[in-house]
C-alpha cells in the first residue's frame, strides 16, 4: 500500500527490535547497541544510528 505524504509533514522513528554487537576498540569487549531509525514520510530519507540505550538524554546528545 503506498502513502503519499506531503514534504515536512511526518518523520517516523523507533528502535529495531535487534540489537547490534560492536567490538568495543578500547577493550576488546562486545557491546550490544540499540539501533535508532528515522524515515521522513515524503522523501524516505533514512537516518540511522547506533546508541547505548534508549534513554532520552543519549539520544538529545546530552
Amino acid at each position: 500500500m503506498r502513502f503519499n505524504h506531503k514534504a515536512g509533514d511526518k518523520m517516523f522513528v523507533d528502535f529495531t527490535g535487534k540489537k547490534l554487537a560492536i567490538i568495543d576498540p578500547a577493550t576488546g569487549l562486545l557491546k550490544e547497541m540499540e539501533v535508532f531509525i528515522a524515515v521522513l514520510g515524503a522523501s524516505g530519507y533514512t537516518y540511522v544510528e547506533a546508541c547505548r540505550s534508549q534513554n532520552e538524554r543519549i539520544l538529545l546528545g546530552a
